[in-house]
């Protein structure tokens, strides 16, 4: 089952978050930097475009996070000129519910909103994550060779130039 996030669903998000955390890379050690990451989630829930997956017996096994960038005006971002939208903070699936098709799914759910979606890549990620963006429909737009992260965008048909 697929459903927009709550605010009770940080402590289910914030465990597949420590799960694939490693893969993104992402560094949870500390409470504070654990704090800062669950504060993040808090945000996501209550942007209302923040999308999760859950199994028979209630359990979070996939999440994306996503909260609005700069609503209703164009702004500069990546050193580019963007169309307000939403920023896909991070996203994941538990290992025992991987190769089910979850991931997309929360993409396409988030997709539907018709805004531009943004996303960042960590250079070091090891889930494939540009490779699988790219296949939804993402463009990079912006990385380098010896670059920490790469940049990626999606745009509804409606918007693209």
């Amino acid at each position: 089952m697929f459903r927009l996030a709550k605010p009770e669903d940080v402590a289910g998000i914030f465990a597949v978050l420590e799960e694939v955390a490693p893969k993104i890379p992402l560094c949870l050690d500390g409470d504070e930097r654990k704090e800062l990451i669950a504060q993040l989630i808090r945000d996501c829930c209550q942007s209302r475009a923040s999308w999760i997956a859950v199994n028979n017996d209630g359990r979070i096994v996939g999440f994306q996070l996503t909260r609005p960038s700069f609503a209703g005006r164009r702004f500069t971002v990546w050193g580019a000129p963007q169309v307000a939208g939403l920023m896909l903070e991070y996203g994941g699936v538990s290992k025992t519910s991987e190769n089910q098709g979850i991931f997309r799914t929360l993409i396409e759910k988030t997709k539907r909103r018709k805004r531009p979606l943004y996303a960042t890549v960590k250079a070091k990620n090891k889930s494939a994550m540009a490779l699988r963006l790219i296949n939804m429909g993402f463009e990079n737009f912006e990385s380098d060779e010896g670059r920490e992260n790469a940049y990626f965008r999606w745009q509804p048909k409606s918007q693209k130039n």
